[in-house]
């Protein structure tokens, strides 16, 4: 038994063994601060073009109904009626109705903008320019005292058109503790 465990620990030494790459989350704090926290759970959303837009009420840890988690598609110009990226939004139902909480400014003067300010957008490539985060890549956004996790668990693009989503699942997770799973 003894020369089993030595030879493994030799072969991962040596790092023969494959190792498992895991991507980073990407993680930013939202413009919110306080001590609000949530009611842990997941929503799997599916969107497509029939299906462009989805509600859903989230509950705070007292299990009031606190927040509203809307999706919505973002349009290539018109007449066309292509889905070019998806916005979350997460606004609070009774305080800053109209302000984003998935951003980490609220400054409606802002005149810079990286990718953390675009979290909340699902644009599609694993290359994308600087202002946005990979597709793939799972977000995290800490809000007060709780988090929302991001993921995009499939999607699809148009094969006729460059940049256009014909449909996608999206997995919305709050939880009250993080740690980078």
């Amino acid at each position: 038994m003894q020369i089993h465990v030595q030879l493994l620990w030799m072969v991962m030494m040596l790092g023969l063994l494959p190792q498992q790459a895991s991507k980073p989350d990407f993680y930013i704090e939202s413009w919110k601060k306080g001590d609000r926290q949530i009611q842990e759970g997941k929503v799997l959303i599916e969107l497509n073009k029939d299906k462009p837009k989805h509600e859903v009420v989230i509950k705070d840890s007292t299990g009031w109904d606190r927040f509203n988690l809307s999706f919505f598609p973002g349009r290539a110009p018109s007449p066309s009626t292509d889905i070019t990226q998806w916005g979350i939004e997460l606004v609070n139902l009774y305080e800053e109705k109209d302000i984003n909480l998935l951003k980490p400014t609220n400054d409606p003067e802002q005149d810079y903008f990286a990718a953390e300010d675009y979290v909340w957008v699902l644009y599609p490539t694993e290359n994308p320019p600087d202002t946005y985060v990979p597709l793939s890549m799972k977000r995290v956004v800490k809000i007060e005292e709780f988090y929302c996790l991001i993921s995009v668990e499939s999607y699809r693009l148009n094969p006729q058109k460059k940049k256009v989503f014909d449909f996608i699942k999206v997995c919305i997770e709050f939880k009250n503790q993080y740690k980078g799973d």
